[in-house]
């Protein structure tokens, strides 16, 4: 117990894959599942649920008995929900636990990699989980755009000129994908279409915002290997004719148009191509009004 008050009081100097956080924002613990170089700089971090309902976990998920004096303060097994990683501010972590067995951290980076395979129930439970995680991965998110935004003085009003910088991107390939998503499909469920956001609130540090407002904002979001554009608004109706222009090649959406639904968020893809370095053109129609934005992808 007494290392357990220790490190209530005493933070670590530095931040490591492994560590236990408790956060008093969800009444959570989160393991730290990525520290990245970069992004550790703005303070964020990437993490996942530290959880002692070992039935929620799938086969992929890391199961394991704590040790030492986690034993006093941890049911006899617990296990690491993978659905649940993303990235979060190190000022949304409380205070620090003490940390996993370094056999199963070494494992994280590894299972992260495989796709959620949830029966309905445990689906059940971790969209509640995911719902409380929402706000913190948005707070990382906005602080990450903070940061941008300090870098980039100068908006233009109709062309924004970003750079994508991203570790993962070097070429976006077919077979790099385990998800693909097309909205206003009428085979696409529900779930799919939840399974999609989860998944683009958890990738935002791979985004960027082309433009914002009080009711709308439009970004790009590199999601699995693949390019996303997504829109929210409370002020259109649809999008259509959007796409991708690089060296004179035109690469349309999946989708030519995009309906603005209860919801009033969409998304769609691009169709196959590999992008090179340098500047893009992204291109769409908002009801009658056309939008052009410039993105530098390295």
């Amino acid at each position: 117990m007494n290392n357990v008050l220790f490190n209530y009081f005493n933070r670590p100097g530095e931040y490591k894959n492994g560590q236990i956080w408790h956060c008093n924002q969800i009444g959570e613990d989160i393991v730290i599942s990525d520290v990245d170089n970069v992004y550790i700089k703005r303070g964020i971090i990437r993490g996942m649920i530290l959880s002692n309902e070992v039935f929620l976990g799938d086969k992929k998920d890391l199961k394991f008995k704590p040790t030492g004096y986690l034993k006093d303060i941890y049911s006899p097994e617990l296990v690491l929900l993978r659905v649940t990683d993303g990235p979060l501010h190190i000022n949304d972590l409380s205070f620090y636990k003490g940390d996993i067995p370094k056999n199963i951290c070494a494992r994280i980076s590894t299972v992260v990699k495989y796709p959620v395979d949830q029966n309905p129930v445990q689906m059940e439970f971790s969209t509640d989980i995911i719902e409380k995680l929402r706000p913190l991965w948005d707070n990382a998110f906005e602080k990450d755009e903070e940061y941008l935004e300090s870098l980039q003085k100068e908006i233009k009003k109709d062309t924004i000129n970003k750079i994508l910088s991203l570790r993962v991107l070097q070429k976006l390939k077919k077979d790099s994908l385990r998800f693909q998503y097309r909205i206003a499909a009428a085979d696409v469920s529900s779930s799919d279409i939840r399974t999609f956001w989860d998944k683009e609130n958890k990738s935002r540090k791979d985004s960027i915002i082309l433009y914002k407002d009080s009711k709308n904002t439009f970004r790009v979001t590199l999601i699995e290997g693949r390019l996303y554009f997504t829109a929210q608004s409370d002020q259109f109706k649809k999008i259509s004719n959007v796409k991708l222009v690089q060296n004179q090649k035109i690469i349309p959406a999946i989708d030519k148009e995009i309906i603005f639904g209860k919801e009033k968020r969409v998304f769609t893809s691009f169709k196959d191509y590999d992008f090179e370095s340098g500047e893009i053109q992204i291109k769409f129609n908002i009801d009658k009004k056309s939008y052009s934005f410039n993105v530098e992808m390295k």
